[in-house]
């Protein structure tokens, strides 16, 4: 996690001084982003008791004296956005470890998830800037209808089914569909600023709001505590996880990649760092031809991005009905050979090679089992919880598994 941080200490600001060549009217603009009515949207949108940042605020602070703290925090935020500049208390962020469910051994850091707890007055100027850019640059020029995640009317469900569906018109078509599914590592803690800065200047994002999210995201100073032990740390790249603009700085660099994909004639579809395209082919050369063409654009993308794909996470599957499968062999992902499979885990969905659902079914009955059996040992014949918790438990805990996807 966090790659390419230093310690505090040896670490020295990166300022952005943009006033000598400034051409546009940041005063101007800071009044018409950062309104009263806004302000109060962004403030009263989080839950009070929500975890606080370095600086120790609570947004429930905040809340309850809104009124009479409103114009003290419109001007601190308007004048972060005129200026481009983070002032260093802001800037302190506390990040907890959150263990990933299911992974065999936790003490490999890649199966915790680091959680960016940011200040509350950054993540009320991150709202404002995400409902802006929702509002003004992507309603001229939206992001691509193939990306599920971070969008307002979209979920897993529509990401999967429109997969599916495609999936079954090749397959009951008679033709041979080829899927590589991949999975970006460490999308949000390696992403640079460079590919961050393409992605705003590609989309028209006002100067300004730039310079903040440059002076931003090149300056955080992370804490990390465990026991009577702390560590702090200067962050050069990538977004907070966490924080409420990242995902839609993700989104925007990553729609690149999908429109590239779609150029060259690929059905592809991303939901957050999880990517899938789709080949239609009849015989083994074409499809490793064209399987070729995709593992180099992806490696190529990722590099000029600092991102990086786990061999090891690609799966590629051959959806059809024949008898006869085609057969894909040498094919190689930054030197590490890639073999099929015929089925893939994807969004919590097992998918099969034939799109007939046992192997999901029966991977699904396996996993209800085990959880049945845990909740069974809570219960005895004369102790044990109440009947009102055990239905809780069977709505909430077993349903869910067995009715998703």
């Amino acid at each position: 996690h966090f790659p390419d941080s230093v310690p505090v200490n040896t670490f020295t600001d990166i300022y952005i001084d943009y006033i000598n060549n400034m051409t546009y009217d940041f005063t101007n603009f800071s009044e018409r982003l950062i309104t009263p009515e806004k302000v109060e949207w962004a403030t009263f949108s989080m839950k009070p008791y929500k975890a606080c940042g370095g600086d120790g605020v609570r947004i429930v602070c905040l809340q309850k004296t809104f009124n009479i703290i409103k114009r003290f925090l419109i001007d601190i935020l308007r004048g972060m956005i005129r200026w481009g500049f983070v002032p260093d208390a802001l800037m302190k962020t506390r990040v907890i470890f959150i263990p990933k469910p299911g992974r065999p051994d936790y003490t490999d850091p890649k199966s915790l998830r680091p959680i960016s707890l940011c200040s509350v007055i950054i993540k009320i100027l991150e709202k404002i800037i995400d409902r802006y850019i929702r509002e003004t640059k992507l309603s001229i020029r939206p992001l691509h209808p193939l990306q599920y995640a971070y969008m307002e009317g979209k979920s897993v469900e529509g990401a999967l089914h429109n997969l599916v569906g495609h999936l079954e018109k090749l397959v009951f078509t008679g033709d041979c569909a080829t899927a590589i599914f991949f999975d970006i590592g460490g999308a949000f803690d390696n992403l640079s600023w460079p590919a961050i800065q393409t992605a705003l200047d590609g989309r028209g994002v006002e100067t300004p709001l730039i310079m903040w999210c440059k002076s931003y995201l090149l300056n955080r100073t992370i804490t990390c505590d465990l026991g009577n032990v702390s560590k702090s740390y200067k962050v050069q790249r990538g977004t907070p996880q966490g924080g409420a603009l990242s995902p839609l700085l993700w989104c925007l660099v990553v729609d690149d990649l999908v429109k590239t994909l779609a150029d060259l004639c690929y059905h592809s579809q991303f939901f957050a760092d999880d990517g899938v395209a789709i080949i239609r082919g009849t015989n083994s050369n074409e499809i490793i031809r064209e399987a070729r063409t995709i593992l180099t654009v992806l490696e190529e993308w990722c590099q000029n991005r600092g991102l990086f794909i786990n061999p090891s996470k690609i799966e590629i599957i051959s959806f059809t009905r024949k008898r006869r499968v085609p057969q894909i062999e040498g094919l190689s992902f930054m030197n590490s050979e890639l073999t099929p499979t015929n089925k893939v885990k994807y969004l919590g969905v097992m998918v099969d090679s034939k799109l007939n659902w046992k192997s999901h079914i029966e991977w699904k009955s396996k996993k209800i089992t085990n959880s049945l059996f845990c909740a069974r040992k809570a219960i005895g014949k004369k102790w044990g919880i109440t009947p009102k918790i055990a239905i809780w438990i069977y709505k909430a805990i077993i349903l869910p598994r067995l009715l998703f996807g």
